[in-house]
């Protein structure tokens, strides 16, 4: 691809032509932002995880566990 046609391309974070939903004004504040990363899958359902006291009972009435733990993961 030449750097011309490198120059044209709309960029896949750009704001829509045509958007849906109207425009909302907002900012974000990268001062006053934070990223939260959680691994769901090894702490909410565990029981000793930061949910169990919430869920723990459905988790175990639904079998969720078990079913989780016969998935595996391709990667």
């Amino acid at each position: 691809m030449s750097s011309s046609e490198l120059a044209h391309q709309v960029s896949p974070y750009a704001d829509p032509a045509d958007p849906a939903l109207p425009k909302t004004g907002f900012r974000l504040d990268r001062s006053k932002a934070a990223l939260v990363v959680i691994d769901p899958q090894n702490d909410f359902p565990s029981p000793g995880g930061a949910s169990w006291p919430f869920f723990g009972q459905s988790i175990t009435e639904n079998n969720r566990r078990a079913h989780r733990s016969s998935r595996t993961c391709a990667g």
